[in-house]
């Protein structure tokens, strides 16, 4: 254990001093500076949990990976095991990716394995999120920089290490699928076969690994097709695509259909026993009993629901856009275990409905006022990202400034810098159409 140890902090020590080395080449910091920052800002996190905990000090939610993937093997009819503590969530399909690689190994080579893999994907959501708001026209190197510096930041990056999760994973999916999608729409190319596979491919393994995004899927699958076509044949193709995927990825559900209801019964899992609530901003403020935990539960797939059907209806907005405005509700509404791990992808997709108010070309202090909302606004999510009650930053923080009502504070500024600024928005986008109005009668009148 301790050779393996020393040589992943070598490792890692080599990567932090090479993104070093980058950093302090002038001809690479003006290309690259504001995503090699964020790096080295990730890198710090890794190396920081690696120095002050070690790897050893929590097997998390890896345990129950790993020991699906193994079942696979050795138990499948039994994959969803509810009689041990810390049993396995999430669609076959994750456990049997492990089953072909991590599980085959050592429990502790695999888990020092899946820890560099959470790593690149942490720093590949940097590349992939840098690209995405490339092509949503911010064009300065620094003002991505501002908010790259936010996703790479604070415990909701420390805690993905703590616990070796893998949000990361599903984070960089649903970028890479973003990402191609404003791809294709920028450069007007018609979207293939091949196009849809790897897309739908994707989707429906990140859906393997967080059931509760569900509701995404539908949002995506609906999103280029209008109401009256949804029944036509070239659309059905889409829909079937989707289930053979489906299925192919889940694949042990046709082999044992009695993993389909073990699967539906982990639903239950946010609210076995009475908890507190398991909402991002209310964390640790109101303890439910389990059965209004079930109707809480219930009133949050409701809403989530309604906000996807408008969603769908909605065509004039974009893809990333819908993305936003429903990761924005589940935020508000999403009931599950530990808020906390998801954080930094819900707070990440809200961010981009921050960036087309952005406003670039002021400079200096001027820049400071043309975006003041805007910035406060980020600068809200900035501080989400670090505060908790049981991490390093709450030493420097207010007793009545701490994870539950400092979150909750947060959270409310966030919603009015965001509804500002739509409202900002919305009047001159009015006054715009009312002149151009006016333009036109008096062109009409001459």
């Amino acid at each position: 254990m301790l050779i393996y140890f020393t040589v992943f902090i070598v490792t890692f020590i080599v990567i932090f001093i090479l993104s070093f080395i980058c950093l302090i080449r002038k001809d690479f910091i003006r290309a690259h500076y504001h995503q090699v920052i964020p790096t080295f800002c990730i890198t710090f996190w890794a190396l920081y949990l690696l120095f002050t905990l070690g790897l050893d000090h929590n097997g998390g939610d890896f345990s129950a990976f790993y020991d699906a993937g193994q079942r696979v093997w050795l138990d499948p009819e039994n994959l969803y095991n509810w009689k041990i503590e810390g049993s396995y969530l999430y669609l076959p399909s994750f456990a049997i990716s492990f089953s072909v690689t991590l599980s085959l190994l050592p429990f502790l080579q695999a888990y020092y394995i899946f820890f560099i893999i959470n790593y690149l994907a942490g720093v590949i959501s940097i590349i992939e999120f840098n690209k995405i708001l490339k092509m949503m026209n911010v064009k300065e190197n620094k003002h991505r920089l501002i908010f790259l510096l936010i996703i790479a930041n604070g415990y909701f990056v420390y805690v993905q290490f703590y616990f070796n999760q893998f949000k990361y994973l599903i984070f960089i999916i649903f970028l890479i699928i973003i990402r191609r999608e404003m791809q294709f729409r920028l450069e007007e190319r018609v979207k293939d076969l091949r196009f849809y596979i790897i897309n739908y491919a994707l989707f429906v393994y990140a859906i393997g690994l967080a059931p509760y995004f569900i509701f995404t899927l539908f949002i995506y699958v609906f999103n280029d097709i209008s109401f009256q076509n949804m029944i036509k044949k070239e659309n059905f193709k889409k829909y079937c695509l989707v289930f053979v995927l489906f299925v192919i990825e889940n694949f042990l559900f046709l082999i044992y259909p009695n993993l389909i209801f073990d699967f539906l019964r982990g639903f239950n899992h946010p609210k076995k026993t009475p908890v507190k609530i398991k909402m991002l901003f209310l964390k640790g403020l109101y303890d439910v009993s389990a059965s209004r935990m079930v109707m809480i539960t219930y009133i949050s797939i409701a809403i989530l629901a309604t906000v996807t059907v408008l969603l769908i209806l909605i065509k004039q907005l974009k893809i990333e856009e819908k993305f936003s405005y429903f990761f924005l509700t589940y935020l508000f509404v999403g009931v599950f275990s530990y808020p906390q791990l998801l954080g930094l992808m819900l707070l990440s997709f809200v961010l981009l409905l921050f960036v087309p108010f952005l406003n670039e070309k002021a400079r200096g202090k001027e820049f400071i006022m043309e975006n003041k909302i805007l910035l406060i606004g980020l600068l809200s999510i900035a501080i989400m990202f670090f505060i908790t009650n049981n991490f390093v930053f709450h030493q420097f923080f207010p007793g009545y400034f701490e994870f539950e009502l400092g979150m909750l504070i947060l959270h409310i500024i966030m919603m009015t810098c965001l509804t500002t600024l739509y409202v900002q928005k919305h009047k001159t986008s009015k006054i715009e159409k009312e002149r151009q109005f006016r333009i036109i009668s008096i062109k009409e009148l001459i």
